[in-house]
């Protein structure tokens, strides 16, 4: 796609009702709660924005259905631009020194010939020709952050660690052990390689990466399920629709969880029993389990979904802003606790998007079976997403101004 092309689509998702109202229902909510934190819990949330448009972004506007931002942004381009385009909201929050003022956003448009997450592979392998520190297992220190993050697609470290672990696995960056114990990330001579690819090559071969770093982290928590998570299973499961049931219940079988409703009971009921007391063994299972659903989300939903467009996922219940705020809030002073919240693969569903059917589909057309109905247009899915919340109906804008000059007296 030229750039008219991608100039085209970008306005013509700034011209649909529905996809417009749905990024502004996310910004409002938002704003209306952070305008009324202390500076400590604002500073947390500004780390937290686009995973919590994430989580958004894949949650059904009203339950039981399958009408979420991402299926009716996807749907209103497919339908004008047939598989050739998918386009993608993306926030940019503006500072007025460490508070938010602004919260605009733009488009993004993926193809298989011109996806932005190959373009921040190339950006960070460029960073990395001279050495970039790096964290176990292979992350970049937040202090490195600075070096990628204003010049890549989005400006959250998730996206940042998903670049270099993804570059480390297809062995595009090396680990370089230094004296003082510190690791040093530097590109490879495969990186040189990649670079002399066409697109579409490049494309599959963080596809690659990606399904191999999931097959490690699955086996490394479930050993005993070691071989329901190959990276060629995973890969293979990425060319079909699946849901959380047919993805993990055989391989959870082996903890002694036999379907999604002891899951469920495990959670929920368990804990909040009179008797409840978890020995040993019960907890070692219950770790697992945790850490199944996490990785899932963080490692397969997420990268696959939300930052290379390829599959589509569907998370059940009602996103709730107030709720997650405040769930975050209760670990301020725990950074990475928080974070993890945001992350819970329970129960999602996905299908193949259509840049996903063009990249892997090799001429099937999956079942879609998060499809919205034909006549389901521009109308229907701005009626639902105002009546599936607290939506304010004012201005045509695409971004809020917050220009008050009160200042909080906390100190980040």
């Amino acid at each position: 796609m030229d750039s008219l092309e991608k100039a085209r689509a970008r306005d013509f998702f700034k011209r649909q009702k529905s996809t417009v109202a749905a990024v502004k229902n996310f910004v409002e909510q938002f704003m209306d709660i952070y305008e009324e934190l202390k500076a400590k819990d604002k500073e947390l949330l500004s780390k937290c924005i686009q995973q919590m448009f994430r989580k958004y972004y894949y949650t059904s506007l009203v339950p039981d259905t399958y009408a979420s931002p991402a299926n009716m942004t996807n749907t209103l381009i497919e339908r004008k631009f047939g598989k050739g385009v998918m386009a993608l909201p993306i926030l940019k929050p503006e500072y007025k020194g460490e508070k938010i003022k602004h919260l605009h956003f733009d488009v993004a448009c993926f193809q298989t010939d011109n996806h932005p997450f190959v373009k921040d592979m190339e950006t960070f392998l460029k960073v990395a020709e001279e050495g970039i520190p790096l964290q176990e297992p292979g992350i970049l220190p937040p202090k490195e952050h600075g070096r990628v993050k204003n010049k890549v697609l989005l400006s959250d470290r998730h996206y940042l660690n998903i670049i270099s672990l993804a570059a480390l696995e297809a062995g595009l960056l090396e680990r370089i052990q230094q004296d003082d114990g510190k690791i040093l990330g530097k590109a490879s001579a495969k990186a040189g390689e990649f670079l002399d690819l066409d697109e579409i090559q490049k494309l599959r071969l963080i596809v690659d990466a990606v399904a191999k770093h999931f097959s490690k982290i699955m086996v490394n928590v479930l050993p005993e399920s070691k071989d329901l998570f190959s990276a060629d299973k995973i890969k293979n499961l990425l060319k079909k629709p699946a849901d959380y049931e047919g993805l993990f219940i055989q391989a959870l079988k082996v903890l002694g969880v036999s379907d999604y409703s002891d899951i469920e009971s495990f959670f929920y009921d368990l804990p909040f029993s009179e008797e409840f007391q978890l020995s040993e063994k019960e907890a070692e299972k219950l770790g697992k389990v945790f850490y199944t659903l996490l990785y899932y989300d963080l490692y397969f939903l997420t990268p696959f979904g939300y930052y290379l467009q390829l599959i589509q996922p569907d998370y059940e219940g009602e996103y709730i802003m107030e709720e997650e705020i405040y769930n975050l809030l209760e670990d301020v002073d725990n950074f990475q606790q928080a974070r993890l919240k945001l992350f819970s693969g329970v129960a999602a569903s996905y299908d193949l998007t259509p840049l996903g059917e063009a990249l892997l589909g090799k001429g099937r057309k999956p079942a879609r079976t998060q499809a919205l109905g034909k006549d389901f247009g521009d109308d229907d899915m701005l009626e639902l997403i105002e009546k599936s919340g607290d939506y304010f109906d004012e201005g045509d804008g695409l971004e809020l101004y917050y220009d008050e000059d009160d200042e909080d007296d906390e100190v980040f």
